[in-house]
């Protein structure tokens, strides 16, 4: 996988490679950005449709504040560490104005809630918690289904087919 900043030629077109998520080892899903020659391809314009923002998952605080500093010494603004109580995002953007975040793991869902009640109620973060009656009202009703397990799942859906 290309590294940040690394050049490279796309359909005999230069271009400018950013490799946004990657581990130590080489392993595990990662995002390539390519920016092409701003002379022949005209630029992304957000609106209706396209994509508000890339979120990635690391798997603790160190490995977000690597890849916070790995952008930041290539010269990208990074936002401070912003608790969203269920995680801590940081916040940079691509040079089309994507915004990325990069999201650790933990601490989680199940923070406020049994891991069995996941989904069946409104848990809401601190913060919005004097808004709860306003909240509730936006919303429409909702009964989660029960959840079968991974395999049964994927027979159904694949039967639905």
């Amino acid at each position: 996988m290309a590294q940040l900043g690394e050049s490279a030629t796309i359909n005999g077109k230069g271009g400018f490679v950013q490799d946004w998520a990657a581990d130590k080892q080489g392993t595990g899903g990662g995002i390539t950005y390519f920016e092409l020659d701003p002379k022949t391809m005209r630029p992304a314009r957000m609106g209706a449709g396209q994509t508000h923002h890339i979120a990635l998952s690391v798997a603790d605080d160190a490995t977000q504040l690597e890849f916070a500093e790995r952008l930041r010494s290539a010269g990208y603004r990074v936002s401070p560490v912003m608790d969203r109580t269920y995680f801590r995002s940081v916040y940079s953007a691509d040079p089309d104005g994507h915004i990325v975040e990069i999201a650790t793991a933990g601490p989680g869902f199940a923070i406020d809630e049994a891991a069995s009640e996941l989904g069946t109620n409104l848990m809401l973060p601190p913060e919005l918690e004097p808004q709860r009656g306003e909240i509730s009202q936006l919303l429409p009703g909702f009964k989660a289904p029960a959840w079968k397990g991974m395999g049964e799942c994927w027979n159904s859906c694949m039967q639905e087919r």
